[in-house]
């Protein structure tokens, strides 16, 4: 289908008032907009608005401003230069590079990945994933997946998340109102406000001289610069120190059985207020963290059973059921029933979650059954033959790789040859 042609109007914006399909809008040189679709497109105001009845692709000038009322499949922008205004995307949102005028996304009931907004990012509700990489600030009122967000240039502010929280790398301040799971922080530059974490809270490296506030339900672990200046005011069940605080004082609680500490590193400039309904442990960085790792392994053994892809499903269930006995044994020999209980169902929960993301793109893909349009370039001479299309390795075969690796039968080198050879 050959692209539609439109002047650039008079305001430098464009709307898509409605798009039934997927919509990929990007930034070319020409001085034109091109549309490819099938579409309707009206100019008033100097404004072109533009609306079809399924799949668009969309090419744009550069210093275009781009406005989208309703997209219900998933939704790319990539190099638009002005700014990102979107209300509703009903599927995935992927946005890369926008100009310094930032964007502003009201509602996705997919995931959303962010990467390269030189302005400032604002958020509304996000019913999956958010995943942010180099924007100048960051404003969200509410995430129902996970968020996970890197190099934040300017301040964080989070309202609610559902799912887990990691932050690394922000300059400015940092605050979170409410994460329903755990928070893991490091590298911040302005001052930290975690007003409650219904899981643990980590945080690694100094902070800047102010005050800092981190409220958990769980634990919180601190791995702190042994030289890095800090006054410590801590309130927990129990704590583990191994920082080399002076000055230290440790109260137990007269009715509550909490206990509190306090003490400090150097001229004590940089003032963190904890508060944790189980443990707080305070260690230097560069010690060896096994929860971290564990984490780090499950994240793996999760992404392998996301190749679920219709008859795996019980298998998976099985195999997360018998790794969690397993951890679960481990866990308790080395530090009690209580807590290897919680890491174990923490542990579960974040690979019942890969996989149902996994399930849930599946059937989005199943449902639509969509591939993005892309206009070819006219050929100068006749197209070589398609190449065949490699099979995909059983998916099975790959939980069996992915299984031996997790329990040390086989080496990662051993698991990459492996998998190459099933993918040729």
């Amino acid at each position: 289908m050959s692209k539609e042609y439109y002047e650039q109007g008079k305001t430098a914006w464009v709307t898509v008032d409605s798009c039934a399909g997927n919509l990929l809008v990007k930034s070319w040189s020409d001085s034109r907009i091109a549309v490819q679709g099938e579409h309707e497109a009206e100019e008033k105001d100097g404004i072109w608005t533009l609306g079809s009845s399924g799949s668009l692709t969309v090419w744009l000038p550069a210093g275009t401003s781009l406005s989208i009322h309703s997209v219900q499949g998933d939704l790319v922008v990539k190099g638009v230069d002005g700014e990102l205004q979107v209300d509703t995307v009903e599927g995935d949102f992927v946005v890369k590079m926008i100009g310094v005028a930032g964007a502003t996304i009201e509602a996705v009931h997919g995931d959303l990945a962010v990467r390269s907004v030189d302005g400032p990012l604002q958020l509304g509700t996000i019913d999956g994933d958010v995943a942010c990489r180099n924007v100048g600030s960051l404003r969200i009122d509410t995430v129902h997946g996970d968020l996970a967000a890197r190099y934040v240039e300017g301040d964080a502010a989070v309202g609610e998340v559902m799912g887990d929280v990691s932050l690394h790398t922000v300059n400015g301040d940092v605050a979170i109102a409410h994460a329903h799971r755990d928070v893991n922080a490091g590298n911040l530059g302005g001052t930290v406000d975690v007003k409650q974490s219904d899981g643990d809270i980590r945080l690694r490296g100094s902070l800047s001289a102010g005050k800092h506030h981190l409220t958990a339900r769980g634990d919180i672990v601190v791995r702190w610069p042994a030289k890095a200046p800090l006054r410590i005011h801590a309130t927990a069940s129990s704590f583990t120190n191994r920082l080399p605080l002076e000055e230290v004082e440790e109260q137990p609680g007269e009715s509550n059985g909490r206990t509190s500490l306090t003490g400090r590193i150097g001229d004590g400039e940089t003032v963190l207020n904890l508060d944790a309904g189980g443990r707080i442990v305070l260690k230097e960085t560069g010690e060896a963290d096994w929860e971290t790792d564990f984490e780090a392994g499950w994240a793996g053994a999760a992404a392998g059973a996301a190749v679920d892809l219709g008859g795996l499903a019980e298998q998976i269930s099985t195999e997360i059921g018998a790794r969690m006995a397993e951890f679960g044994a481990r866990m308790e020999e080395r530090f009690g029933g209580d807590y290897a209980q919680r890491m174990a169902e923490k542990a579960a929960r974040k690979a019942e979650r890969a996989v149902a993301r996994a399930a849930r793109r599946m059937e989005q893909q199943q449902r639509r059954g969509y591939s993005w349009d892309v206009p070819p370039a006219p050929p100068a001479s006749p197209p070589p033959p398609p190449k065949p299309r490699r099979q995909q390795p059983a998916a099975e075969e790959q939980v069996k790789i992915l299984s031996m690796l997790e329990k040390g039968i086989i080496s990662v080198e051993e698991a990459e040859t492996l998998l190459s050879a099933l993918e040729s």
